[in-house]
C-alpha cells in the first residue's frame, strides 16, 4: 500500500530510505567493481536531494510514494548514476522516481524525445 508522508530531514521513514538507497548502491558498486562514497555520504546526499525537491521526482514532478510492502512502486525514490560507470559518487548520483529511472535506463534523451512527439502527433 503506497501512502503519502511529509518531507523533511527529521523523518524516520526518510533517514530509513535513504539510508538503504546509500547501502544498495554501495552492494552494487562493489559487485560490478564501480568507485562508491561512503554510506553515510551517499545517505547524505540522498537526504539532501529529496528535501531540496521537495519530495518529488525531478524528472516527472510527482510526489515519491514510499511503499511499506515489498517492492516499490512507480514514484518510490531510487538512486540513479547519471554516468553509469563513474559509479556511486555524490557527483554523480541523483535520486529519482523507480519510473524515471526505468525511462532513462531504456532510452536516450533523442529516443525520448521522438517518442514523446509522436505520443504528441497521436494525441496521447
Amino acid at each position: 500500500m503506497l501512502k503519502h508522508r511529509t518531507i523533511n530531514r527529521q523523518s524516520p521513514w526518510l533517514f530509513k530510505k535513504a539510508d538503504k538507497m546509500a547501502a544498495n548502491g554501495i552492494h552494487r558498486a562493489r559487485k560490478k567493481g564501480l568507485p562508491h562514497d561512503s554510506r553515510k555520504t551517499l545517505r547524505d546526499e540522498c537526504l539532501r536531494q529529496m528535501v531540496q525537491t521537495r519530495g518529488r521526482c525531478p524528472y516527472l514532478y510527482k510526489r515519491y510514494q514510499i511503499n511499506n510492502g515489498v517492492g516499490g512502486g512507480d514514484f518510490s525514490p531510487t538512486l540513479d548514476k547519471k554516468v553509469p560507470s563513474k559509479g556511486y559518487v555524490v557527483s554523480n548520483i541523483e535520486v529519482i522516481s523507480s519510473r524515471a529511472n526505468r525511462i532513462k535506463s531504456d532510452a536516450d534523451s533523442l529516443e525520448v524525445r521522438a517518442v514523446a512527439e509522436a505520443m504528441e502527433l497521436r494525441g496521447l
